[in-house]
């Protein structure tokens, strides 16, 4: 998106350089995503029905050093899948809904480990590891791994070049699920492949491929009231996305659209994930730029603010009456086709990579 007038852009350069943010996440549910991405999956990916869960024996240095691998978590912690009220997500990022995970030893279908570990990019698993100019430009090292500005497109501080690590980040995981399927290590051949889906279900994502809209910028706190206001509109969007899928798939109020977008679309042939993930991006940048500045008034002014504010259920109420609400859905559903058909491709590509004997037609 092009910024008009060099002092807005200098002015966003403080935003970004001295704001600092928040982790920021892609989509609030990776993990219900994913499962309805893999409600038809692919014949080698079902024939996984037994997997024995077992220790990690990878060094992976990129990793925040604090970040903790977890297989299962208690019953009592354990929240639905498809809660029956509106939950903000962002507001309860510590919550893992829909998540099931199996003890050591125990066995473990493929189709749920992909579910369950499509989010653990967002476990602070990137938090605190990368620094330097753009980083801090891309709101910390999780938003640096996790966006990808493409070629071609402005943006600071580097307008016209690539930035981002997250097509980086996919390849790397692939790399080590590519090792451990080598080994018979099925667990975490396909724990890796649920973290490299992670980075491409991200890149679908217009709020992750776009750096901002000068429709957030908040003339009366201009630095932090502008980094605040972004938030709270980027995490508006993904609670209600996670929202709109949870009612559908209950069967009640809810678009069910978005559903046959990510069902109905078709496997993209693809022969190297970067760049399948670099093309998902130009993608979710070209067709899905406006969704950011119509956000501002779909959500509508209630959530310009240099405070912390989060979706509900009465606000919800009031979208569904605004006239934006067809568009933004339309937009939408668009970029959630677009991200099924990669990362069915994405799995299609490594069966018949990492498991021999795999038929390109599974």
């Amino acid at each position: 998106m092009i910024f008009r007038g060099w002092k807005l852009s200098i002015g966003l350069t403080l935003i970004l350089v001295f704001g600092g943010t928040d982790n920021l996440f892609g989509w609030a549910r990776h993990n219900l995503i994913t499962q309805i991405i893999m409600e038809n999956p692919p014949v080698w990916v079902k024939e996984f029905s037994q997997v024995k869960v077992n220790k990690s024996i990878y060094e992976i240095n990129s990793l925040n050093p604090k970040f903790n691998l977890i297989y299962t978590i208690p019953e009592k912690s354990k929240c639905p899948s498809l809660p029956s009220e509106f939950v903000s997500y962002a507001r309860n990022p510590d919550r893992k809904y829909g998540f099931q995970g199996a003890p050591m030893g125990a066995t473990i279908s493929a189709l749920q480990i992909l579910a369950d570990f499509s989010d653990e990019p967002d476990w602070d698993m990137d938090i605190d590891v990368e620094t330097g100019q753009v980083v801090d430009f891309m709101g910390g090292s999780q938003g640096y791994r996790h966006m990808y500005y493409p070629a071609g497109t402005f943006h600071i501080p580097n307008p016209f070049m690539p930035q981002g690590k997250a097509p980086e980040r996919a390849e790397l995981f692939y790399e080590y699920a590519r090792e451990a399927f080598s080994q018979g290590d099925y667990y975490w051949g396909f724990r890796f492949l649920a973290r490299a889906i992670h980075y491409l279900e991200d890149l679908a994502n217009p709020f992750h491929t776009v750096q901002l809209s000068t429709k957030f910028i908040m003339k009366e706190d201009f630095f932090q009231g502008t980094i605040q206001n972004t938030k709270n509109y980027h995490f508006a969007y993904e609670d209600y996305v996670a929202f709109l899928m949870v009612q559908a798939q209950r069967n009640k109020k809810g678009q069910a659209r978005l559903l046959k977008s990510i069902n109905q679309a078709l496997a993209k042939k693809m022969e190297n994930i970067r760049v399948a993930a670099q093309d998902l991006a130009g993608f979710s940048n070209r067709e899905g730029a406006a969704l950011l500045d119509l956000s501002f008034d779909f959500f509508g002014e209630e959530f310009r603010s240099n405070q912390k504010l989060y979706l509900n259920a009465g606000k919800i109420k009031k979208m569904d009456r605004r006239p934006e609400k067809e568009r933004a859905l339309a937009i939408t559903e668009k970029m959630l086709a677009e991200m099924s058909s990669v990362v069915k491709g994405f799995l299609d590509m490594a069966g018949k990579e990492l498991v021999p004997g795999t038929d390109s037609s599974d």
